[in-house]
């Protein structure tokens, strides 16, 4: 089994190079797990008092409770009954907390494996905070989510990826004893075309047509 972590500013391309990964893999005959962070927030609209306020937080531009998205995580986990052979994680790690309970999980995947060498592969995905912003106003009038498109909002986003999602891709990037022995990292650079993008990233993952 391989876990792939995918990360990125806002608007960097990880909803479509997440898709087109998980469809190679299963056009491969591969069991893939998909788990994506941003799809169950914004589908969490349970009408309760709790998902009122993440809903709110969303506009706000702000980053999805720790609690909330590892709650969403390990029930897909569970529904899926079989081993996959891949979980696709788009949108983790998020913040060095979040990363520090993911070095956990895949901690007691080394002893549940029997495994001491498995280890999650974190892909970043770089792009320019102006392409990203120009993305996010185009995918926001698509997909009519238009208070997710105001300056503040916009502002908010650029600025929670460089406080937080910066510090925790840069402790993998030191290679920390306490890290490296836990991920591996790849980073490609999202201001190409989708097409270039997605070959870039299998070249990365070293992934094939019989996916190793």
């Amino acid at each position: 089994m391989r876990i792939i972590f995918i990360t990125g500013q806002s608007g960097s391309g990880k909803d479509t190079q997440a898709n087109k990964i998980i469809s190679f893999l299963e056009n491969s005959g591969k069991k893939v797990l998909s788990l994506n962070n941003g799809v169950c927030i914004r589908g969490w609209d349970s009408g309760s008092w709790l998902s009122e306020l993440i809903k709110e937080n969303n506009k706000l531009g702000e980053l999805a409770p720790e609690v909330v998205v590892a709650y969403h995580a390990i029930r897909l986990m569970e529904e899926y009954k079989e081993k996959p052979d891949f979980i696709i994680w788009n949108g983790s790690p998020r913040t060095t907390s979040e990363l520090r309970n993911l070095k956990g999980f895949i901690k007691a995947l080394q002893v549940g494996f029997n495994n001491p060498d498995f280890k999650a592969h974190v892909l970043v995905l770089e792009v320019s905070d102006q392409i990203c912003i120009q993305r996010i106003k185009k995918r926001n009038e698509v997909e009519n989510r238009p208070e997710t498109n105001t300056p503040e909002a916009l502002r908010a986003k650029i600025w929670f990826y460089n406080k937080f999602t910066l510090g925790a891709i840069s402790l993998i990037r030191t290679e920390r004893d306490d890290y490296r022995n836990y991920f591996k990292i790849s980073t490609v650079s999202g201001d190409n075309p989708e097409d270039i993008v997605f070959q870039g990233i299998l070249n990365r993952l070293n992934l094939s047509p019989a996916c190793g």
